[in-house]
């Protein structure tokens, strides 16, 4: 299940799976911080449920060694699938980046890595790609009410 609230306005949107809660909170922090509406979950599945569901995304950053059936290789495959040319940020401790498994044109940051790193990381990879339109209902405007006469 998410840890962040699902898609709300119209700043670059990015999925975060991360399995250890810690990381997760400090990372999403620091991209909301840096102007990024971020959905947060802990799991790959969760994440690739979301996908399904149609919730858009301008950038995937995954752990690599998630808990779960599918890591983070798997996820970023699955998800260029559904959204060619999607930016992906991998994250990890002990992976490199020159696996074969991972999509082309990723970007990779080593943990423990740097907050500002990361924000980097992601606006690089976002680069001139443009943010996926998101509809944002507009608040309801009140009804003019009519003007009161005094009936004499």
């Amino acid at each position: 299940m998410p840890l962040r609230s699902p898609i709300s306005d119209s700043r670059p949107a990015v999925l975060l799976v991360e399995d250890d809660v810690l990381i997760a909170e400090l990372a999403a922090g620091a991209l909301e911080g840096a102007g990024f509406e971020v959905t947060s979950v802990t799991a790959a599945e969760d994440g690739l449920g979301l996908a399904v569901m149609d919730v858009p995304f301008d950038a995937l950053v995954t752990d690599i060694d998630l808990a779960g059936a599918l890591d983070g290789w798997e996820l970023a495959e699955a998800l260029r699938e559904m959204q060619p040319g999607l930016p992906v940020v991998y994250a990890s401790g002990g992976a490199e980046m020159d696996d074969p498994r991972a999509v082309a044109d990723a970007a990779f940051v080593p943990k423990p890595y740097n907050p500002l790193s990361l924000c980097e990381a992601v606006t690089r990879a976002i680069g001139a790609r443009p943010v996926r339109q998101r509809h944002v209902p507009e608040p309801a405007r009140e009804r003019p009410r009519p003007a009161l006469r005094l009936i004499a």
